[in-house]
């Protein structure tokens, strides 16, 4: 009986989960009581773990009509399944048990390495590098920007994990969320920048290609492109537009 088991378990958003709607159908149970026993559960639990376990979604029925449903994780898929008895029950309990462990190893195999945070190189901080940068990138002072920023994050030596605010927050707010995406898909266009969702915690992870950008760099050099600086130790002072994009 076991090996005809079918869990139905999925990967959203970097992290394993499955759904109300399959719960009820493999334990046997109505949808409408699987929704009243995760809100009864909402009720006593903390409001940002039942947040974070049971996401609330909607799915189509038969009629095409717009019905409640929730996401569920391995955490809030334990708590729920406490409440179900029977040998049945703990069949599916062990196949559901089962397909996220092989699901979330499975996803340990392409986890990402993240880099570990440091101090900016000092190859990375003279205002001749950003000046280089910012011309490599076509004068986008946004662009330049952002990737000055990852860059002294470590993220040309391995994967950076920051959320979109933090970045913003990063830049010192001289960049929205909007331009801080609109760059980030710039750079990635232009091959420079990878990024992916961790698969443990869903957050996103940016990794900057080294190469691409020296030998842009290299190129402006040989063009002779990149106008003299006065010396500036410790300060980059620049003319930017009101708005930067």
């Amino acid at each position: 009986m076991e090996t005809a088991l079918k869990p139905r378990v999925s990967v959203v958003g970097g992290a394993v989960t499955t759904t109300s709607i399959a719960i009820a159908e493999h334990f046997g149970k109505l949808h409408k009581n699987v929704l009243r026993d995760i809100q009864h559960l909402c009720v006593d639990l903390p409001e940002e773990w039942h947040r974070l376990n049971f996401e609330p979604v909607e799915y189509r029925d038969e009629k095409g009509e717009a019905r409640p449903a929730y996401r569920i994780s391995r955490d809030g898929f334990a708590i729920l399944a406490m409440g179900f008895t029977g040998a049945k029950a703990l069949v599916w309990k062990l196949a559901y048990i089962r397909a996220f462990n092989a699901m979330e190893a499975a996803l340990k195999v392409s986890e990402p390495v993240l880099a570990q945070p440091r101090p900016p190189a000092p190859w990375l901080v003279t205002p001749r590098r950003f000046l280089e940068i910012y011309y490599a990138l076509g004068r986008r002072i946004g662009a330049a920007m952002l990737l000055w920023v990852l860059l002294e994050l470590g993220a040309d030596q391995g994967w950076v994990q920051i959320t979109m605010r933090d970045l913003v927050d990063e830049l010192g707010g001289n960049l929205s969320l909007a331009a801080v995406a609109g760059n980030v898909k710039r750079l990635q266009k232009a091959g420079l920048l990878d990024v992916q969702a961790h698969p443990s915690t869903g957050r996103r992870c940016y990794f900057v290609h080294q190469g691409p950008l020296r030998e842009r760099i290299a190129a402006l050099r040989a063009r002779s492109e990149v106008p003299g600086l006065p010396e500036l130790d410790d300060a980059l002072v620049l003319d930017a537009p009101d708005k930067l994009q």
